[in-house]
């Protein structure tokens, strides 16, 4: 249902858009892929706090570009998805040492 207004209203991007939007898909695929062999290769409590750096780009490019500013539940998710991350980070390093 959704999708009916983009049928209506779609419009084919120009060459530079279409450039800009392959640039963003290959960059994304790019970006993933090392995020998973950065995963695979070192200890997640290395590689984890460079995943929550996200949060804090998403926040800034949002407001940024958009002048979106997050509602406080936002923050209240962010600071539990973070929390949880150091819970096991700290899980593992604790888990190694005994």
């Amino acid at each position: 249902m959704d999708a009916i207004p983009a049928l209506i209203w779609w419009r084919m991007p120009d060459g530079g858009q279409l450039l800009l939007l392959i640039s963003v898909g290959a960059l994304g695929g790019v970006a993933q892929y090392m995020l998973f062999e950065g995963m695979r290769r070192a200890p997640v409590s290395i590689v984890a706090p460079f995943e929550y750096t996200s949060l804090i780009w998403a926040f800034g490019l949002g407001y940024t570009i958009w002048g979106d500013v997050p509602r406080r539940e936002v923050f209240m998710g962010a600071a539990l998805i973070v929390g949880a991350g150091l819970l096991i980070v700290g899980n593992e390093r604790f888990r190694k040492r005994a």
